[in-house]
């Protein structure tokens, strides 16, 4: 159903498709190291929005001091057991926690004003929805780059600096689960949004590629 009301509501263009098994998203950059994310799950229908349908959103958001007119590179979503998982990815040259941060921003902006748009449309409950925040990246470097970011991991949390940096990048490096509310999100604290919005949960996903100088990353679900 929410895909039909996405489709009858917003009908200017063919705004979300479906692809079976895998789900594509492209970096549209001439320049980038990382190129492209698929996500694989078998026997799935994807559906795919298209960003087109949630960039330009410059008038609207100009009401607001704090909320952004960024896109993520792609949204996609299937569906599990009367759960709707929506997908969130930014690709970025890079693994730096700066880029990093800066993709897990443009994710979130993205959600923010896909909320906006699906909440007229049918079917769209926090209660079926998954949410899940991937920024993807070419690998560190070298081992050095990785045993720096590791070692300031450490130093931070002997400090007892609460990081929200840290989470993520413990979940990417040594395989803990990063996911919080969104009211916990630090750029979102004190801001006072629908209770439905605020209490979603959401997943933050580092993704690289299996191999140094790889432009595609593979995830499967």
């Amino acid at each position: 159903m929410l895909i039909d009301s996405i489709n009858s509501i917003y009908d200017a263009n063919p705004y979300c498709y479906n692809c079976q098994d895998s789900c594509t998203i492209c970096e549209q950059g001439t320049i980038a190291k990382l190129r492209k994310v698929v996500f694989n799950r078998n026997s799935t229908c994807f559906y795919n929005i298209k960003n087109d349908l949630y960039k330009g959103f410059g008038s609207l958001l100009n009401r607001s001091s704090f909320l952004k007119d960024s896109d993520c590179d792609g949204i996609c979503l299937y569906y599990e057991t009367n759960i709707i998982h929506f997908i969130f990815v930014d690709l970025k040259s890079q693994f730096s926690e700066s880029d990093i941060n800066k993709a897990f921003e443009q994710d979130l902006y993205s959600l923010l004003k896909v909320y906006m748009l699906l909440s007229l449309c049918c079917d769209y409950k926090k209660e079926t929805l998954r949410i899940s925040f991937y920024a993807a990246c070419p690998r560190c470097d070298s081992t050095d780059d990785e045993d720096t970011i590791k070692y300031n991991i450490l130093l931070s949390d002997e400090s007892g600096e609460d990081r929200f940096a840290n989470r993520y990048l413990k979940s990417y490096f040594f395989g803990a689960n990063c996911c919080c509310k969104l009211k916990d999100i630090p750029s979102i604290k004190n801001k006072i949004f629908n209770d439905s919005l605020l209490d979603l949960d959401v997943e933050f996903n580092i993704a690289t590629p299996n191999s140094t100088g790889c432009s595609e990353c593979n995830i499967d679900l």
